[in-house]
C-alpha cells in the first residue's frame, strides 16, 4: 500500500480518510474533535529481549528505514544498533504492526527507535507502547524516560508533547554534521537539529 499521492512508501495515515501518505505529502492542519476519530482494534504487546536478525528483524529494519532512520542510530550522544536492543512489539493477530526499542542508562530509560505502520496509526498502539516503556522504567527504578527526534518530525514532536514529554535541549546542526549536509524531511523541512525530550516518571 503506497502513498495516495505518489505511491512511495507511506509513513503516516490521514486522520480523515484513512489514506496512507509519505513524508513529502503529509500536511498539518487544525482539526475539530469530530474529525479526530480513533478506530480501536484488538492488539497485543510482547516483550522481546534477544537480538533479532530473522524475519521480524528484517521487518523492523524496513519499517525504521521507511521512517527515514538508520539501523545504527545516534541519539543523546550514543550510537545503538536497533536490532540488538530489547523492545516491545505490537501485534494485530500474528502481524507485527509497531515496535519500540529502548536502552537502559544509569538513571534513565532511553527510547531509541519507535515506529507504527501507517495503516495502524491513530489506534492507541503508540500510546500503549509508551506506557509499557514507562512501566519498565519505573520497575527498574529509572527517574526519566528520554527520547529524541529530528527538527522536521513535527508529528512525532506533537505526539511526545501530548503524552507528557518536555523539550530539554536542542542539539543544533547535529544531524547536519552527522550526514555532512542538510536534506529535506517531512513536508520539505530541512533536517538539521536533534530535539531531546524527557518525561519525569515521578509525574506518572
Amino acid at each position: 500500500m503506497g502513498c495516495q499521492a505518489c505511491k512511495r512508501e507511506p509513513v503516516f495515515r490521514c486522520y480523515i480518510c484513512g489514506s496512507t501518505i509519505c513524508q513529502n505529502h503529509i500536511r498539518l492542519l487544525p482539526l475539530c474533535p469530530t474529525h479526530v476519530t480513533r478506530h480501536r482494534l484488538a492488539y497485543r504487546i510482547e516483550e522481546e529481549v534477544r537480538p533479532q536478525d530473522g524475519p521480524l528483524g528484517k521487518w523492523i529494519e524496513e519499517l525504521f528505514l521507511r521512517s527515514g532512520e538508520e539501523p545504527l542510530t545516534l541519539t543523546f550522544g550514543r550510537t545503538f544498533r536497533v536490532l540488538d536492543l530489547p523492545r516491545f512489539t505490537a501485534y494485530v493477530k500474528e502481524r507485527p504492526v509497531a515496535f519500540l526499542s529502548y536502552a537502559e542508562l544509569e538513571d534513565d530509560l532511553l527510547i531509541v527507535a519507535f515506529a507504527v505502520l501507517p495503516e495502524f496509526q491513530h489506534r492507541g498502539i503508540g500510546r500503549s507502547l509508551i506506557d509499557r516503556a514507562s512501566q519498565r522504567a519505573v520497575e527498574h527504578s529509572k527517574s526519566r524516560l528520554l527520547v529524541s527526534t529530528s527538527n522536521d518530525n513535527v508529528p512525532a514532536l506533537c505526539f511526545y508533547l501530548h503524552h507528557g514529554f518536555r523539550i530539554i535541549e536542542i542539539q543544533r546542526d547535529l544531524l547536519t554534521r552527522k550526514h555532512g549536509q542538510t536534506f529535506s524531511g517531512i513536508m520539505g523541512i530541512q533536517i538539521r537539529d536533534e530535539i531531546q525530550l524527557e518525561k519525569e516518571l515521578s509525574e506518572l
